[in-house]
């Protein structure tokens, strides 16, 4: 299980970095805000959409249910976040703030542990819905 764990950690860096080579403009990115596209929504790719959809799912099923552990919480999310790297085909400044949507929600994924509070986790939840207000 470990193994599958750091494969798919590892699978979700590679495709950061090859997704965003150059590294200072990734540096610029993680740094800013979302912002609209001249007060409109950017396209995003289906598979993205999708696999925001399914974190939002997760998180509200977790907080609904409380049925599953922190770990597998956190694993479930990892899974999904590696998964929109690796559909991603999204070019240009979406890409670019796309980028700016989903790595503060890394960070917010890599901080679940056992001690992560449900108001954390609602936070996140709310997070991931304001996905829509800048991507279509």
């Amino acid at each position: 299980m470990t193994t599958m764990k750091n494969l798919i950690i590892i699978t979700a860096i590679s495709f950061m970095v090859i997704a965003c080579s150059d590294h200072e403009n990734h540096t610029k990115h993680a740094v800013t805000n979302v912002v609209l596209n001249d007060g409109f929504k950017w396209e995003a790719n289906e598979d993205t959409t999708i696999g925001i959809k399914n974190m939002k799912a997760i998180v509200d099923n977790y907080l609904n249910t409380n049925n599953n552990s922190h770990e597998h919480l956190k694993q479930q999310l990892q899974e999904e976040f590696a998964m929109i790297f690796k559909k991603c085909t999204m070019k240009g400044e979406a890409h670019n703030q796309l980028h700016n949507f989903l790595l503060p929600l890394k960070n917010q994924i890599g901080n679940i542990n056992s001690t992560t509070t449900h108001q954390k986790l609602e936070t996140m939840a709310k997070y991931l819905s304001e996905y829509d207000k800048y991507f279509k």
